[in-house]
């Protein structure tokens, strides 16, 4: 018969992201590309087989498999500057694939010396194609992903390219024919047969190659995602990000037959994400950034994450077999807390849905205003389930320093991690209450004559504070007057002195107020002088009613910020005046600008009388305005503590508080950051989040451009992810 002698080019369009082992599989050639020999090309394949399948395929698990191979690399990115990076991207890479039930045929080089191909991995640094050797091979099941280091540009942290392959035969028979066109069909669909559909629904590739940045500017975080600190870029997401691109999202046929206007339409991904409109994209490979404003993903140009279940999801509409996620559940049983310096330690708690068969750790992130070491220490780090234990705890010692430093706060953060996911509840606000501020007696106190008109706090460094009463159910509300923030902390307590309304860093506070309850209104000391705009949702009259307790010092009456026998003398001549034994707060006997009522039980007796003068026959305190102190005049220092009955009875409803507050009144003021600043880290193409990738998208144009000139013409020009992390990728909240 006639020879037949044909040439094609085949080539599988995705990106898939894989990861393998925490050493080097396969030989390594550091000087340069394309010199794997074929025997220790075939020794690595084999090794990796035996080693890996380890039965995973009998009992139902994941049997797919990712050769991560080094031998390409020139860098010392892997090997000297950063030797867990291998690990980390074998941690990675089984994350994922562990979620995949797909089984891909083997590829082995043809038997036939007439039929000739030859294997390609892309540079995806360059854009060219090169040559490994015609002896690759990639196990049933396995994938091959080389890796490289390299120095990238800009706000590039990883690229990723996929395989290519020439084959051509010369063929005299045609038996010849049907094992090149057999041989052909296995390197396009290794077995997955809607991979070669008129419309692909599937998709297998058997090379890819993923380069890292190397730059010595870029620092690392090689820990769970946004664990690091700020300005560190997340090496775990980028791996993942990019994985799933040689993965074939963004980049497959199979996934490009769901886009359309600028939305992907994949069933099984809009089963997942909400509304009802389909998934908007930037660009062809890529999810629109708002995309993570509605529902997890690492998939925009801007990932900040591990694959998500919407991620997962696209995979599935790709053609993957996706397994459900069976991790358990995590979550924060203790949300808030709010508690003095002095409390010695708190314990924060979080529970799984379900019991673990061996014992797991959950990592967190901590952030906040508080200090580790100088403020709070952490124990343990993580959360430590044992197996069978569903709930673990974590302790906050809370250190007792001697700094004024007002309110501090620190937030636990749980992260996802593929030990368990996250349910709804992930943080834990620890709020601590500083007690080495302004003492109290030196706070200002002032009646609530709120109107319309603007209240002037003054720039003479004191505190001041408005002791009000709430006689309906309103909602407060503070605004800074004038286009900058408040220079220092103002906040709402209520009775039990518990922060109820805080500062949120942008000049205003609102609270729900409690009719017949009342409150502080307390602007910390500053040196510069003020203005706030109050408003109440029922009205001024709701909350121009003094208090009749003096809540941050209860025993001055006359709220001097001294208690002297003058407060004493004040209530025994209330109830001399009124006749009575008691006289209840409302009365007109009472005269404004007093606060008898000591207890706090709305009404007087001489019961208030006598909490001042046991409050004066207490201990001496350093906090008093004279180098000693008197017993007729005294600054407020509530009593220390003491084991009899007598004196816990003495001390009134504002005991306990005032035992741990030493007498001071703390800032109460939590900022919270956003989780990306892009203000302090330069993220100038972020400031449209419409339009932030168009660098990326240009960079990819220019890529293409680079194929069609440098590429062999043997191989089609194969498609490149190019990939910007923020700077801030992992700033805190």
């Amino acid at each position: 018969m006639q020879n037949s002698s044909r040439r094609l080019r085949v080539e599988n369009l995705e990106h898939r992201r894989l990861l393998a082992a925490d050493s080097m599989i396969g030989p390594q050639y550091p000087e340069g590309w394309g010199e794997v020999s074929a025997q220790s090309a075939v020794a690595a394949a084999e090794d990796v087989i035996s080693r890996e399948s380890s039965g995973r395929e009998a009992e139902g698990e994941s049997v797919l498999k990712v050769r991560l191979d080094f031998s390409l690399d020139s860098s010392n990115f892997f090997t000297t500057r950063y030797p867990q990076a291998k690990a980390v991207m074998q941690e990675v890479v089984n994350e994922v694939v562990d979620r995949f039930n797909d089984t891909l045929a083997a590829v082995n080089p043809p038997s036939r010396s007439e039929i000739q191909w030859q294997p390609a991995v892309l540079d995806p640094r360059t854009g060219a194609l090169t040559s490994l050797p015609q002896s690759f091979r990639a196990a049933a099941n396995e994938i091959v992903v080389y890796v490289r280091g390299n120095n990238l540009t800009g706000l590039t942290r990883g690229l990723g390219g996929y395989n290519s392959f020439g084959v051509g035969y010369n063929c005299p028979d045609q038996a010849c024919v049907n094992q090149a066109n057999a041989f052909i069909s296995n390197l396009t669909t290794r077995g997955e047969t809607g991979a070669a559909a008129s419309t692909p629904s599937d998709f297998a590739p058997v090379v890819g190659a993923i380069t890292i940045d190397t730059r010595t500017d870029v620092d690392w975080n090689f820990g769970a995602v946004d664990t690091g600190e700020p300005g560190q870029s997340d090496f775990r997401a980028v791996v993942a990000h990019e994985f799933a691109h040689v993965l074939g999202f963004g980049t497959a046929p199979s996934f490009s037959r769901y886009v359309a206007g600028g939305r992907f339409a994949g069933p099984k991904a809009n089963a997942v994400f909400p509304g009802s409109a389909n998934i908007p994209m930037n660009g062809g490979s890529h999810l629109a950034s708002s995309v993570r404003d509605v529902v997890p993903t690492t998939m925009t140009g801007n990932f900040d994450g591990m694959l998500s279940e919407l991620d997962y999801a696209i995979l599935d509409d790709i053609g993957w077999e996706v397994t459900p996620d069976i991790r358990p559940t995590v979550q924060i049983t203790t949300m808030e807390q709010i508690v003095p310096e002095s409390a010695g330690s708190v314990t924060v708690s979080a529970t799984l849905s379900a019991a673990p068969s061996q014992s797991i750790l959950v990592p967190v992130v901590i952030s906040g205003t508080a200090s580790a070491n100088s403020d709070y220490t952490v124990t343990p780090e993580t959360f430590n389930f044992a197996s069978g234990q569903r709930t673990a705890t974590m302790t906050v010692n809370v250190v007792d320093n001697g700094t004024n430093e007002g309110l501090e706060s620190l937030t636990i953060r749980l992260v996802d991690s593929n030990v368990a996911k996250l349910g709804a509840n992930t943080e834990a606000l620890v709020t601590i209450l500083d007690d080495d501020g302004s003492p109290v007696g030196q706070t200002q106190l002032n009646s609530p004559e709120f109107s319309s008109t603007a209240i002037t706090v003054p720039g003479n460094n004191l505190p001041v504070a408005y002791l009000f009463r709430a006689s309906a159910n309103t909602t407060l509300n503070v605004t800074k007057v004038g286009a900058t923030g408040p220079t220092e902390a103002f906040f709402v307590l209520n009775e039990d002195l518990e922060p109820i309304g805080q500062y949120n860093g942008a000049g205003e506070l609102s609270v729900t107020l409690s009719a017949n309850q009342n409150y502080v209104l307390r602007f910390e000391a500053r040196g510069t002088t003020e203005q706030f705009q109050i408003a109440s949702t029922a009205g001024f009259q709701a909350i121009n009613n003094d208090s009749p307790t003096n809540l941050l010092q209860p025993s001055d009456v006359t709220g001097d910020g001294e208690v002297s026998a003058l407060d004493a003398l004040r209530v025994i001549n209330v109830l001399n005046a009124a006749g009575a034994s008691e006289v209840n707060i409302g009365n007109e006997a009472l005269e404004e600008g007093n606060y008898y009522d000591v207890t706090g039980d709305d009404k007087v007796t001489s019961l208030d009388a006598l909490r001042v003068i046991n409050t004066l026959s207490g201990p001496s305190s350093g906090n008093s305005e004279g180098a000693t102190a008197s017993p007729s005049a005294i600054a407020f220092t509530p009593p220390v503590a003491d084991s009899s009955e007598t004196l816990a009875d003495e001390m009134g409803p504002h005991k306990s508080d005032e035992i741990q507050l030493d007498g001071f009144v703390p800032a109460v003021v939590s900022v919270r950051l956003a989780d990306h600043d892009h203000a302090d880290h330069g993220h100038e193409h972020d400031d449209d989040h419409g339009d932030e990738h168009d660098e990326e998208t240009g960079h990819d144009h220019m890529h293409d451009k680079e194929f069609s000139q440098s590429s062999s013409a043997a191989f089609a020009p194969a498609l490149v992810d190019s990939v910007f992390v923020e700077f801030g990728a992992s700033c805190l909240a």
